[in-house]
């Protein structure tokens, strides 16, 4: 089968689904959501091909593989490429976070690359505005993307969210993200961080974890990676995230 390494043009899906699902109470990377028991994985999936992804990496948990690869290939293999990847625990039941996951990933991308959660609805527009910026990146790239979202449309009615607010500058640079944990709605839309009730603009642009890169990533992670997991955690919770 031909992957799409090395193929001008060639663009690879990377989705990370080894989330413990706390918050959720189940396994959401395989909640059936669609008019066909659909994942929202499936609707990623759908829109990329549309866009010209031809190859995808799907990351997970050793206890979710087996089930997940088989229902993604007969779904799935006749449109990509796909490549199973098990995020490894290191010594703890949660993972490490989603840097650690995209660089479980390096033996199998060397095309530029999205990055997307399992478990959440990003839109056909997000997959052909990254499929545009990726095809015009060399692989060894630094000039990277993120797709943002306004906050307030990224708010549940039933329930706090986790999001990451973005600082960009004058000409749409992202500067920094800034996460919050335990968003909830206000009745006005907007939002209020729980934690420290800090009111939250829903005009906001927030991270949903939708990221184009190039292989260059890969190197600048992997180092960054090493820093973190070496130093001594107090919280054993704690993750890098991308």
């Amino acid at each position: 089968m031909d992957t799409g390494m090395g193929n001008k043009g060639a663009l690879t899906l990377v989705v990370m689904a080894a989330g413990m699902g706390s918050r959720y109470g189940g396994e959401k990377q395989v909640a059936g959501l669609g008019p066909r028991g659909e994942w929202l994985m499936d609707y990623a999936l759908y829109d990329a091909h549309l866009a010209g992804f031809s190859q995808a990496v799907v990351i997970t948990r050793a206890s979710l593989l087996t089930s997940l690869e088989a229902t993604l290939r007969a779904r799935w293999g006749s449109r990509y490429a796909l490549h199973m990847v098990v995020q490894p625990t290191l010594g703890r039941s949660k993972p490490w976070g989603t840097t650690h996951a995209v660089l479980c990933t390096e033996d199998h991308v060397q095309t530029p690359f999205a990055v997307v959660n399992a478990d959440d609805y990003y839109g056909r527009a997000a997959f052909h505005s990254l499929a545009q910026f990726l095809r015009a990146q060399s692989p060894s790239s630094t000039h990277w993307a993120l797709v943002g979202y306004r906050l307030g449309d990224t708010l549940s009615p039933s329930g706090q969210v986790s999001r990451g607010v973005c600082a960009v500058d004058a000409d749409a640079r992202l500067i920094g993200i800034r996460e919050h944990i335990g968003i909830e709605r206000t009745s006005d839309g907007h939002g209020l961080d729980t934690a420290t009730q800090e009111p939250l603009n829903a005009e906001s642009i927030v991270s949903m974890n939708c990221w184009g890169f190039t292989p260059a990533l890969f190197e600048c992670a992997r180092t960054r990676w090493g820093d973190f997991y070496a130093a001594p955690q107090s919280d054993t919770r704690a993750e890098w995230h991308l």
